[in-house]
């Protein structure tokens, strides 16, 4: 056991050394001075991503808070506009509206240059 033990210290010890005098890289390093002229997100931050192209940062900033706002509050507001309307497909038509918009600025970004 004591063998074992001393045998896996010298191959850490030798791994260790050797990640300091040569250390891994992927590739060439990073500047952030110097950015592609095209940046794109993955495509599933397309609706904020071109969301905030359209709108400035703070209008854009305050419609994503209402958005995650009125998201989180959605089963008090539904229940609210059910007892005054009587409405009760309104989750479907507002599910429905946010799905074509979200498609839409996917679609937008995928194939604007």
């Amino acid at each position: 056991m004591m063998t074992e033990l001393v045998i896996g210290m010298g191959v850490l010890i030798i791994l260790v050394n050797l990640t300091i005098l040569f250390p891994p890289t992927l590739g060439p390093q990073a500047n952030p001075a110097d950015t592609p002229l095209h940046i794109k997100p993955e495509w599933y931050f397309f609706p904020v991503f071109r969301w905030f192209k359209i709108f400035p940062l703070q209008l854009g900033l305050l419609g994503l808070g209402i958005g995650v706002l009125a998201f989180v509050l959605w089963p008090f507001i539904d229940a609210f506009i059910e007892r005054r309307l009587g409405n009760r497909d309104l989750n479907v038509y507002a599910g429905f509206i946010v799905a074509v918009g979200a498609l839409a600025f996917i679609l937008w970004e995928m194939f604007s240059l």
